[in-house]
């Protein structure tokens, strides 16, 4: 009997051992899954004693870095484009520029215009612009240039300003976050030195936020219009490209010596017209002294045929 109350409670022992084990086991483990799990937005919060709003930015970017940049962005690209043209008749090629212009929506940025008042000299008026042209319109206007003149030169720039835009947009969100941050700040401040401080650096938040707004309005301009810097020129003869052939180049000679030579005939014809009040004055001036002369001459040969007498 003895032996079986001994043995009970040997069994009793170790029952109890067994559930002390277990338990302190499943302890031990909830306590390790806790500390492995993530913690929650309050408790990170309370951890690094950070605010509502950066929990908001944290989680941004985070969802932002899932998607690449690049197709989201709008590519901000600024158009370009140095033209030179000829014309034959300067005015009627001014106003079909400036019609032109205008029916593209385009806008007249600055113009000069010289050497208005000899209309009678061909080859010698010209004219510069500077013309925005709206983006879209941009191969309308540029291809409809020959339609109006003679096209003698394009030279054309593309300026990525994609990448700058963009920074620009990140720096804002930036600047305006400290902006109201520092405008909670400054309700609850309580010193005047504090007020000071905040007001300081507000100022200089603020200032960055009027440049970098500044910048993304003229970044949206230039991309939304093209720029043309025109040169009208009038001429006497088209710029043509430069023969390739041989029997080309001989005709291009060939016509070329021979409008140079008209022209030299006419300018020494023009020179001729020019000078022949100077040379009437002088034949004037040449055949009194001849006379003088011969006059001398007969008067010296009586003296002498009278003395030889």
């Amino acid at each position: 009997m003895k032996k079986f109350a001994v043995l009970s409670l040997c069994l009793l022992l170790c029952a109890a051992l067994v559930s002390c084990g277990s338990s302190s086991t499943d302890f031990a483990g909830e306590t390790f899954n806790k500390s492995a799990s993530a913690p929650s937005a309050d408790s990170a919060l309370g951890l690094y004693g950070a605010s509502a709003e950066a929990a908001e930015d944290f989680s941004y970017t985070a969802t932002g870095t899932e998607q690449p940049d690049g197709a989201l962005r709008e590519e901000k690209l600024v158009y370009t484009a140095n033209v030179t043209l000829e014309t034959e008749d300067f005015d009627a090629a001014s106003d079909a520029l400036h019609k032109k212009i205008e029916s593209l929506g385009g806008i007249v940025v600055s113009e000069s215009a010289y050497n208005l008042n000899r209309e009678t000299y061909r080859g010698s008026r010209s004219m510069d612009m500077t013309v925005r042209i709206p983006q879209e319109n941009y191969d309308a206007f540029l291809t409809g240039l020959g339609d109006v003149c003679n096209v003698a030169g394009i030279r054309r720039y593309v300026e990525n300003l994609t990448e700058q835009y963009y920074d620009n947009e990140t720096r804002l969100k930036a600047y305006r976050i400290q902006e109201e941050r520092l405008l909670s700040m400054l309700e609850s401040a309580k010193t005047v030195s504090e007020m000071l401080e905040i007001e300081s650096r507000l100022c200089d938040v603020q200032y960055q936020i009027e440049s970098l707004t500044n910048t993304q309005r003229t970044i949206d301009n230039d991309v939304r219009y093209a720029t043309f810097n025109l040169t009208l020129s009038e001429v006497t003869k088209y710029t043509t490209p430069a023969p390739k052939t041989f029997g080309d180049r001989l005709g291009e000679t060939l016509k070329d010596s021979a409008e140079t030579f008209g022209d030299v005939a006419e300018g020494l014809l023009f020179l001729l017209i020019y000078v022949l009040p100077y040379l009437l004055c002088a034949a004037v001036v040449v055949a009194i002294v001849l006379i003088c002369v011969k006059c001398a001459r007969k008067r010296k040969v009586r003296k002498t045929k009278s003395q030889d007498e």
